[in-house]
């Protein structure tokens, strides 16, 4: 149980211990509905919240896991830290009772539901484009097939044609008197 603290400041040392038993009160009894977590070490540093005993910590060299006198409470900290924030469902740092987990946990269900038929719906439309897509280009194929066969029908004709004015032409060189103007 979380005990009774004096309101005056404390000394560094007492005020990390404090922090670590709040904490590690949290991971035995759960963490009390509206209590904000810190989200990282640096916000336990500066955590206060006079009603819990808590402290703030003014300067960052005293508080790190390297720190010579204080550094093994700072890992203690930080891995209680770790693990209430593994254990409890969090929105914006506060943790969450039963009802509200199940609340909460209900919202994002139905937030993913609503992103799924979305999701559904964008994948109809996109089919459906497709489909369009696919058949106007297999109309512009058979129009670009249907061309081809009409430039190739004109080449076969004008091969044609030119065989025959050479024929003519022959023709008309065999005859004696008949001159070819170009």
């Amino acid at each position: 149980m979380i005990t009774d603290f004096n309101p005056k400041r404390s000394s560094i040392g007492k005020r990390i211990n404090r922090k670590l038993e709040v904490l590690q009160e949290w991971e035995r009894s759960g963490i009390p509905i509206g209590q904000m977590l810190p989200a990282s070490l640096a916000e336990v540093r500066t955590w206060s919240q006079p009603s819990l005993g808590v402290q703030a910590i003014g300067s960052p060299s005293d508080f790190t896991t390297t720190h010579p006198q204080h550094g093994n409470s700072i890992k203690a900290i930080w891995a209680s830290l770790e693990r209430l924030k593994a254990k409890y469902l969090l929105l914006g740092g506060v943790a969450l009772g039963g009802f509200a987990k199940e609340a909460a946990a209900t919202t994002h269900l139905a937030g993913l539901e609503r992103r799924i038929a979305e999701g559904e719906e964008r994948l109809v439309h996109v089919a459906s484009q497709w489909t369009m897509t696919k058949q106007a280009l297999e109309s512009e194929k058979r129009r670009a097939q249907s061309f081809a066969q009409m430039v190739t029908r004109k080449d076969e004709i004008i091969s044609e044609k030119n065989e025959e004015i050479a024929e003519l032409q022959r023709q008309l060189k065999s005859r004696r008197g008949v001159r070819l103007v170009d």
